[in-house]
């Protein structure tokens, strides 16, 4: 492995890892203003960090929970 500060370090022997992507969530809320108890409908777009063009795409088909 090569880091961007011009070290390194060689090893027979390399431990799995998972390599996690920047994402982003934009949302819009409607109504502007909701009645407590009442519907809130929330919707959105994830898009998620691309190593081939280093932009940001769109993510289709995932399920994002908002707290």
């Amino acid at each position: 492995m090569k880091a961007k500060d011009g070290d390194y370090w060689i090893s027979d022997r390399v431990a799995g890892f998972k390599m996690k992507r920047a994402a982003r969530l934009s949302t819009v809320a409607s109504p502007e203003a909701v009645v407590k108890g009442r519907k809130l409908t929330v919707t959105g777009l994830l898009t998620r960090a691309s190593w081939e063009d280093l932009k940001h795409h769109g993510v289709a088909g995932q399920a994002v929970q908002l707290q």
